[in-house]
C-alpha cells in the first residue's frame, strides 16, 4: 500500500454555523406589491443543489453508497478503516483516493465509480412529482437551477430518472468528470466550476463552508446547509424571500400551536359521547394514544375520565425527541390512580403488542400512517375498543374575507399540490375502515390574525404552490398578506380548514378468534352463501388489505377454491403504484375489475368446489381464498406436476411465448435484463435449447440460482451491463427498468433484435442516435394475451400452454427459483415490502391457504 501523507494525524474539518442575513421589510401598499417582486427577481441568484440527501432523502440508498465505498476500497486491497479516514480528512472517500494517488489514473478512477454506483439499488427512491413541478415552474419563472454533486454521471441520471425529474430542470448538471480531472467537493477546483453568486443547498456543513471560502464575497455567495428532516424547497423559499423564515415553526412549536387550536375546534357532541361511552365501560381506563406528539390528548382526557376510575395512558410516537419533550408535562399528570406510559414506537405495532384496550385515540394521525395495516391489526388484537380519531382533515382550506382575492395563488391548486406530494384530500374517508362508527362531527379551524399556526399554514401553502404559479406571484401573495413593516399577519387575514372528529368502535365480532373467520370464509356451505378472503389494492400507491365478501357464481363460472397464489412482482408492484391506466385489463383473464378498490392475480392454483368432484386447475385469477372462474377460462393440471410447480404456469407461458418472439438462430448470442420470476424462466427455456445466454441483475443471489440449476454454463453474470461486456444478437429486456433498456438497444449487434417485455410505468430514454440508425435492429413488442400474428397460423393459445405444462414437466422451477410461501393473511406485510425490495427479497412470493383451511370443523 503506497505511503499516505500523514494526513492520519490531522483534524478534520469543522462544519460552519451558517448564519441567515436578514431580509428587508419589503413594500406592502397593493401599488407597491409588484415592484416588490420584480425587485426581488432582478436580485435572484442562481439555486445550486446537492443531490443526495437534498434532492432525494433515502437512508438506505445513501448506506449502499456508504457499503459500496467501504467494499470497493478492501477489495483494492487497503485496510478496512481508510474509507472512513480519508471521508473525515477529505470529505470524500474516492477524493482522497485520488489526492493520495491511490487511485491514479482515469481507467482506474471510472473503474472504481462503476463499481460503486453500479451496485447501489435506487429503487427504493420514489418518484417525487411536487419536486418536478417545482423545479420546472422555477425553471420557466426565470431561476438558473444547477445540480452540483459529488456522484458520477450515470448515477445522477438513475437518480433523477427514479425521482422523475428530468434533467432539462438544471441549466447546468455539475459531477466528477475525466474532463475536469475528477474533482469533486474535497477540491477548491470544484467550486470553481459551479456560479460565483450562487446560493449552495447542501446536506453538509464542510460542503457549505467550502463553497463560501471559494467564492470570497459572502453577499454574492450564499450556502444553506438542508438538514435531514427539511425540505429543500422549503430553504429556497426562504432565499427568494418568498415567505418568511420565522413563520415556520420547529415540530414541538408547531405541536403546541396546534393543541391551542385543536382544543378549541374539537367537536363537543364527539366529547359528550366519548364522556358517556366511558362512563358505560367497568373497571380502569385503558388508553393507547398513537402518534401522541406533546401529549396533547392527555389533559383532556383527564377531563372526561369517569370519577373513581384509575387510568393507564400509554402515549405513543416513532420522535424520541418529541417524547423527551413531552416528559415534564407527563411527570407533572403522573398522580395516585393516573399512570402515564411513554412509548417510541410505530403506531400499528403498538396496536397489536398492547393489550386489550378501552379506548385507541390518534389527533390528526391518520394521513402518516398506513391505515389498512392498523385497521387489521385493530380487528385482530382490540376487538370492542372504543375509537376517538378527532381533528381529521375533510378537503377544504380555504382564505376569507378580504384576504380571498390577494391570496389566490396559494390557494389555487392547494388540493391539486397536496394529490401530487400523494397525501389525502379528505382523510375522513378512512374511517369506515377503522370501525363501527358511533358519531362524527365537524371540528373545523378558523385561523384568523397573528396565529402562528395560521403563519406555519401559509408558509406550507407557499412552497407547495412553487409547483404551479411563477414564485414571483407566490411572493406577491404573501406580501399582501402582510402587516405593514413587519413579518406580522394582517388582522383581517382569515383561513378555514374543515376538519372531522370521529368515534367509533372496532367491531367486537372480530374477537371471535381468527379460527373462526377463517372457517367461515372458507367453508360456505356451512352458512349457505360463499364467501372469501381476498386481497385487495386500495388506491394507487396505497395499501393492500385483506377483505372478507361474498363470491357470486354467474352463469357458465365454476367456484374454485385455493391452495397457492404467486405474485408477479414486477406487473402487480406497476398495477399497485399506478392501476392499470386508460387501457382496460386482458378481457381474456378473470383477474378482477379495473377500478379502485380493485383485486389484481393471475397464477392461482386450487380446486373446483362441484357436487361431481374436485378437480385440480389453474386460474388466472385474483389473490383470494374463493374464486369465480368461467368453466372455459380454467387449465387442468397434469397429474405429474404439483402444485408448486403448477403456480409458476403463466410465467412460464410467458416466458415460452418471449422466447418465441426472440426467435434466436443456432450460434446466436443472447442477453436478458432481470433475472425475476419471468427472466429466470425465459433464461431457463433458452438454456435448454441450447443458446449461449449471459442475464443482467443486481441481485447476484438470482443470478447463483440460475447458476447453480444450470452449472455448465459460464455465460451467466451479475451486474447492470455496459457495453463493453461485448455484443448480442438477441436481446431481452425483462426488469421494467428502462436504463436496462437503454443499455440491451446499446448492446445488440447490427441487425440484432431487442424484445421488449417489461411494461413501463413512466417514459423511458433510448440512445437512438446515429449508430442506433445504422445498426437495423428491431425493437419487438412482446405480450403474451395473443399469439403474435408470425406464428398464429402454427400456434394457438392452447398449443403455447401445453408448450409451458412441457416445460414445467422438465424443468421444476420449484426447485431452484428463490421463493418464499406465506399466509395470504400476511398480503399488507407482503406488498409493501414489494414496493420497497431489498437484496434479501425472495424472487417468488406464493400465498398459502392452508392455514385458513386447517381451521374448518372436521365434518367438512
Amino acid at each position: 500500500m503506497p505511503a499516505l501523507r500523514g494526513w492520519r494525524a490531522a483534524r478534520a474539518l469543522r462544519g460552519c454555523r451558517l448564519g441567515v442575513a436578514g431580509r428587508p421589510a419589503g413594500e406592502h401598499a397593493c401599488g407597491q406589491v409588484r415592484r416588490f417582486a420584480q425587485a426581488a427577481g432582478a436580485m435572484v441568484r442562481p439555486m445550486i443543489f446537492d443531490m443526495d440527501g437534498v434532492l432525494y432523502k433515502n437512508s438506505s440508498v445513501e448506506g449502499q453508497i456508504v457499503q459500496q465505498l467501504e467494499r470497493q476500497t478492501r477489495k483494492r486491497g487497503y485496510e478496512e478503516t481508510l474509507c472512513q479516514e480519508l471521508y473525515e480528512y477529505y470529505g470524500s472517500t474516492i477524493g482522497g483516493l485520488v489526492a493520495e494517488n491511490l487511485l491514479s489514473n482515469d481507467e482506474e478512477i471510472s473503474s472504481f465509480y462503476r463499481d460503486v454506483y453500479d451496485a447501489v439499488d435506487v429503487s427504493a427512491i420514489k418518484a417525487d412529482p411536487l419536486l418536478a413541478r417545482q423545479l420546472k415552474q422555477l425553471r420557466k419563472g426565470g431561476l438558473e437551477l444547477w445540480l452540483a454533486t459529488n456522484s458520477p454521471e450515470h448515477f445522477v441520471e438513475r437518480v433523477l430518472q427514479a425521482l422523475g425529474v428530468p434533467s432539462s430542470h438544471f441549466s447546468q448538471i455539475v459531477y466528477p468528470a475525466a474532463a475536469h480531472g475528477w474533482v469533486d467537493k474535497s477540491s477548491s477546483r470544484y467550486f470553481a466550476r459551479l456560479p460565483s453568486t450562487g446560493c449552495l443547498f447542501d446536506d453538509s456543513l464542510r460542503n457549505c463552508r467550502a463553497f463560501r471560502v471559494a467564492k470570497g464575497d459572502m453577499r454574492a455567495a450564499r450556502a444553506r446547509h438542508v438538514a435531514r428532516e427539511v425540505d429543500v424547497m422549503t430553504l429556497l423559499a426562504d432565499e427568494l424571500e418568498v415567505v418568511p423564515s420565522e413563520w415556520r415553526l420547529g415540530k414541538a412549536p408547531y405541536l403546541q400551536a396546534k393543541e391551542l387550536v385543536d382544543l378549541k375546534s374539537l367537536n363537543k357532541e364527539v366529547l359528550q359521547r366519548l364522556r358517556h361511552e366511558l362512563e358505560q365501560t367497568t373497571g380502569d381506563i385503558s388508553v393507547l394514544d398513537l402518534g401522541c406528539g406533546y401529549l396533547s390528548m392527555l389533559p383532556l382526557l383527564q377531563k372526561l375520565l369517569p370519577p373513581g376510575r384509575a387510568l393507564r395512558y400509554t402515549a405513543v410516537d416513532r420522535d424520541p425527541v418529541l417524547l423527551a419533550a413531552a416528559e415534564p408535562r407527563a411527570e407533572r399528570a403522573r398522580a395516585p390512580g393516573v399512570e402515564v406510559i411513554l412509548q417510541c414506537a410505530d403506531a400499528v405495532q403498538a396496536v397489536r403488542d398492547a393489550s386489550p384496550q378501552t379506548l385507541i385515540v390518534g389527533c390528526s394521525i391518520l394521513d402518516l400512517i398506513d391505515v389498512e395495516a392498523l385497521a387489521q391489526a385493530l380487528r385482530t388484537y382490540q376487538a370492542g375498543a372504543l375509537l376517538y380519531f378527532p381533528i381529521h382533515y375533510s378537503g377544504t382550506t380555504a382564505f376569507e374575507g378580504s384576504a380571498a382575492s390577494v391570496a389566490e395563488p396559494l390557494s389555487r391548486c392547494y388540493d391539486e399540490s397536496l394529490e401530487t406530494r400523494g397525501q389525502l384530500r379528505d382523510v375522513t374517508a378512512l374511517y369506515a375502515s377503522l370501525g363501527v362508527s358511533l358519531l362524527q362531527g365537524c371540528s373545523d379551524w378558523q385561523l384568523k390574525g397573528d396565529d402562528p399556526l395560521l403563519k406555519q399554514l401559509i408558509s406550507f401553502m407557499a412552497v407547495n404552490a412553487l409547483g404551479f404559479q411563477p414564485w414571483q406571484e407566490v411572493a406577491e401573495a404573501v406580501v399582501a398578506l402582510k402587516a405593514p413593516s413587519s413579518a406580522a399577519l394582517r388582522p383581517e387575514v382569515q383561513l378555514h380548514v374543515t376538519n372531522v372528529d370521529y368515534l367509533g368502535r372496532v367491531p367486537r365480532g372480530a374477537s371471535r378468534g381468527a379460527a373462526e373467520e377463517r372457517r367461515e370464509a372458507l367453508h360456505p356451505r356451512a352458512r349457505g352463501a360463499p364467501r372469501a378472503v381476498a386481497v385487495e389494492f386500495v388506491a394507487p400507491g396505497g395499501p393492500a388489505r385483506c377483505v372478507e365478501g361474498p363470491v357470486e357464481l354467474q352463469e357458465g363460472e365454476v367456484l374454485v377454491e385455493a391452495r397457492l397464489s404467486a405474485i408477479s412482482a414486477g406487473t402487480e408492484r406497476r398495477m399497485l403504484l399506478h392501476g392499470p391506466g386508460d387501457e382496460p385489463l386482458d378481457a381474456t383473464l378473470s383477474m378482477g375489475e379495473s377500478t379502485w378498490p380493485m383485486r389484481y392475480g393471475y397464477c392461482l392454483v386450487g380446486s373446483t368446489v362441484e357436487d361431481t368432484g374436485r378437480r385440480r386447475v389453474f386460474a388466472f385469477a385474483p389473490h383470494a381464498s374463493h374464486v369465480a372462474v368461467k368453466e372455459d377460462a380454467l387449465q387442468l393440471i397434469p397429474e405429474d406436476i404439483t402444485d408448486e410447480g403448477a403456480v409458476f404456469f403463466a410465467n412460464m407461458e410467458t416466458a415460452c411465448s418471449l422466447c418465441q418472439d426472440a426467435a434466436p438462430v443456432l450460434g446466436e448470442r443472447v442477453a436478458l435484463w432481470g433475472a425475476g420470476t419471468v427472466g429466470a424462466l425465459t433464461a431457463a427455456v433458452l438454456l435448454r435449447g441450447g443458446f449461449d445466454v449471459t442475464i443482467f441483475d443486481p441481485q447476484l443471489e438470482r443470478v447463483e440460482a440460475l447458476r447453480q440449476r444450470f452449472p455448465q454454463l459460464c455465460g451467466v453474470t451479475a451486474g447492470a451491463g455496459s457495453p463493453e461486456h461485448g455484443a448480442f444478437d438477441v436481446a431481452l429486456e425483462l426488469s421494467g427498468s428502462g436504463e436496462a433498456l437503454a443499455q440491451a438497444v446499446q448492446m445488440t449487434r447490427r441487425g440484432g433484435k431487442v424484445v421488449i417485455g417489461s411494461l413501463y410505468s413512466k417514459e423511458v430514454l433510448l440512445p437512438l442516435d446515429l449508430r442506433f440508425h445504422r445498426s437495423e435492429m428491431t425493437l419487438v413488442a412482446s405480450q403474451v394475451s395473443r399469439v403474435s400474428g408470425a406464428l398464429s397460423t402454427r400456434w394457438s393459445k392452447q398449443r403455447r400452454a401445453e408448450l409451458a405444462w412441457e416445460m414445467l414437466r422438465e424443468l421444476h422451477p420449484e426447485a431452484w427459483i428463490p421463493s418464499r410461501k406465506t399466509s395470504v393473511l400476511e398480503a399488507p406485510e407482503v406488498y409493501r415490502s414489494l414496493l420497497k425490495p431489498s437484496p434479501s427479497s425472495p424472487a417468488q412470493w406464493i400465498f398459502t391457504y392452508d392455514d385458513l383451511r386447517s381451521c374448518a370443523p372436521a365434518s367438512t
